[in-house]
């Protein structure tokens, strides 16, 4: 009664047979808090720009490096919480909760 479905195209099926779902959890644990640091950096140095761009004792080149560095910091931390989204869709499907350092 209790049929076990299964998808020969699982991503997991063989990750799971080669190393077990405890690996693979830790493995997820460890990028997510990676990811979470790199963002957190990331947001540090946005925050040092916006003040930068926001400040009257500035030049007018300084502004325009800072106001560059904006950009760059808001591209990569889309690139980052897109990249966490990817991590964290696998999650799920490995039935057991993940720890993040944080």
């Amino acid at each position: 009664m209790n049929e076990e479905v299964t998808d020969d195209n699982d991503p997991l099926r063989g990750l799971e047979a080669s190393f077990g779902l405890h690996y693979i959890g830790q493995t997820i644990g460890r990028t997510v808090s990676k990811i979470r640091a790199d963002m957190v950096y990331r947001l540090e140095r946005l925050e040092r720009y916006t003040e930068y761009v926001l400040g009257m004792y500035y030049t007018y080149d300084q502004r325009q490096y800072a106001e560059a560095e904006v950009f760059r910091l808001q591209v990569e931390l889309a690139e980052l919480h897109e990249e966490l989204i990817n991590t964290l869709v696998m999650a799920p499907d490995i039935g057991r909760p993940i720890y993040i350092n944080t």
